[in-house]
Formats: C-alpha cells, sequence, structure tokens
C-alpha cells in the first residue's frame, strides 16, 4: 500500500511540473507568435506590466504598412525546451521565416515570470538576459536580444569666446 501511494504521488507531482511547463511554452509561443506577426495587443495580455508597457512604446513606433511587411515574412516560432524554477521560467526557442526557412545558431532565450496564477513574459529583474523582441526588420526572424543602447560621442566643447 506503502508502494502504491508513493508511486501515485510521484506521477502526481510529475503532472503539476508537466502541466506548469505546458502552461509556460504555451505562454512563451502565444507571446512570441503574436510579436512575430505586429499584434502588440495580443502580446500584451501575455507580459508582466513593465514589458507591456515597453510593447506599447514599440507599437506606437511602428507604422501600418511596416506592421503588414513583418506580418508577410511568415515567422514560425518553435519552442525547444523550457526549464521552471519555482517561480520563474526560460524557454529557449528558435525561429523561422520564408527568407529563412531553417534555423540557424542557438535557440534564443524567452524569460517569464508567475504572476498571480499565470505566467508572464518579463522584461524585468527576474530576466537577468534577454527580453521583449524587436519587431523584426524585413527577412529577419524576431530575436530575444535585448537591443544594446546606441553608442554616444562626446558634444565638442563649444569655442571660447
Amino acid at each position: 500500500m506503502k508502494k502504491l501511494f508513493s508511486i501515485v504521488a510521484f506521477m502526481s507531482m510529475a503532472m503539476l511540473v508537466s502541466c506548469s511547463d505546458n502552461k509556460v511554452e504555451a505562454t512563451a509561443k502565444s507571446f512570441l507568435e503574436s510579436t512575430a506577426n505586429a499584434d502588440f495587443a495580443t502580446a500584451k495580455k501575455y507580459c508582466d506590466e513593465a514589458t507591456g508597457s515597453m510593447l506599447g512604446m514599440a507599437e506606437s513606433m511602428i507604422d501600418p504598412a511596416k506592421r503588414e511587411e513583418i506580418k508577410k515574412q511568415g515567422i514560425k516560432i518553435e519552442i525547444v525546451s523550457s526549464e521552471v524554477k519555482d517561480s520563474t521560467a526560460v524557454v529557449k526557442y528558435q525561429s523561422t521565416s520564408k527568407d529563412k526557412p531553417k534555423a540557424e545558431g542557438e535557440p534564443k532565450e524567452l524569460k517569464l515570470v508567475k504572476v498571480g496564477d499565470e505566467w508572464k513574459v518579463t522584461m524585468g529583474k527576474e530576466a537577468p538576459k534577454g527580453g521583449v523582441p524587436a519587431p523584426p526588420a524585413p527577412g529577419q526572424a524576431p530575436t530575444m536580444t535585448a537591443p544594446e543602447a546606441p553608442a554616444t560621442e562626446a558634444a565638442p566643447a563649444a569655442p571660447a569666446q
């Protein structure tokens, strides 16, 4: 009887962990597909508040013609793996497009955090590296690498008068 109880307890825990992974992966895939199709309103549903605000800013900078161009790329997302630790998760994925039908390079990472009962994509402190993908340029699949800050040059000193 003890052995049966142990087996049932183990199976229950395994199912809970796999269900959690499935929800993480489903959230990540929905988010990535939405951003790949320039559907930022839908993508915001899968983000924490701070990341949703960033998406809102990105959305306001893309004109309708550019959105249509992005949609025509036919970007497809494949979830490679996911790792859940407590209230954080990392999902590895690869993307392809009409121009690049084969995934290239190492899988990219997307960070998620548990907010209440839901998993949300984050760029906050919980996401040490990575973030929300910038809308892809024509012919490119989306990436999760946060854009680097532009280099700045020191302004020349004003001539003395």
